[in-house]
């Protein structure tokens, strides 16, 4: 098994693409529209200066002006003795308009260990504005059900994808370095380097069934992973109760994270996934 590139990247913005596969009833266009203007996409400032974009978030909770959007953990953490560590970036959501974009800066509320299947992060902004919210469902996907994605990969743009669950708990122990995929629900759908961390909604339900993260491929053969729904409940209920023991970032005055291990952080494999997405390539037998 060996890791490569749907996580995330991009350095462009460009115009909105509209991908349709199939269906076009009302109740699912209206869905889809709301899932357009919930989606944003997630900014990191750098060292630099410069704002980059990583992966995708969506809007599934509202108090008030303040949202809460789901994304991956791989998009802004890694797994480092046993626990969460934050990259020290700054964050910021944007909901890629077309003409001057605004950046709405966003604070990190819970991220998972991604070595026990919690690719999820949640953040926590403010808007002058008011959007939909696409909800978590109370149970996960069904076989076959049809479901819609509202990602930005390859930076070309907010665009919308159409599938179906094809298996709904993957029984492989597929663990790498930072990755823990068993159980995983596996889609037909598009996805691209800046997927991950869309949201998979059931256009029966409307709502958010799976967390998309990456992919598995040999050869031709490519097949979707996202995390079932049920274990982001139980992820955000620990992380809101305090009980999600892998979790205790650290930050500076500006609420930037600071590391909180002894070692001087190379960021080199974190970025490497973010530009190249995460996925898993199966190798080959070998021929006895």
């Amino acid at each position: 098994m060996m890791l490569s590139g749907c996580g995330a990247v991009s350095f462009y913005s460009g115009s909105n693409t509209v991908i349709n596969a199939s269906g076009n009833s009302h109740s699912v266009s209206v869905l889809e529209k709301d899932m357009e203007s919930a989606v944003a996409l997630l900014y990191a400032k750098k060292d630099d200066g410069q704002l980059r974009m990583f992966c995708t978030a969506t809007a599934f909770e509202r108090s008030g002006k303040t949202y809460r959007f789901v994304t991956a953990a791989h998009c802004v953490a890694e797994d480092i003795n046993g626990m969460v560590e934050l990259v020290p970036y700054q964050w910021f959501i944007s909901f890629d308009e077309p003409g001057v974009k605004t950046f709405y800066p966003a604070k990190l509320l819970g991220v998972g260990y991604q070595s026990r299947g919690d690719d999820f992060a949640v953040l926590e902004t403010t808007l002058d504005r008011q959007i939909p919210v696409i909800p978590m469902s109370a149970t996960d996907a069904e076989l076959g059900e049809q479901v819609s994605n509202v990602a930005s990969p390859l930076g070309l743009g907010k665009q919308l994808f159409r599938g179906h669950v094809t298996t709904v708990y993957m029984d492989r122990p597929v663990v790498g370095a930072g990755l823990n995929w068993t159980g995983a629900t596996l889609l037909q759908i598009s996805c691209g380097p800046g997927s991950s961390g869309s949201s998979v909604v059931s256009q029966n339900r409307h709502t958010i069934v799976s967390i998309l993260v990456g992919m598995i491929y040999r050869g031709p053969a490519v097949f979707i992973v996202s995390i079932p729904v049920t274990k982001f409940n139980r992820f955000w209920r620990d992380i809101q109760t305090n009980k999600y023991p892998w979790y205790a970032p650290a930050f500076n005055a500006n609420g930037i994270p600071v590391s909180t291990s002894s070692s001087q952080r190379d960021l080199s494999n974190f970025m490497n996934r973010i530009d190249r997405g995460l996925s898993v390539v199966l190798e080959p037998e070998p021929t006895k």
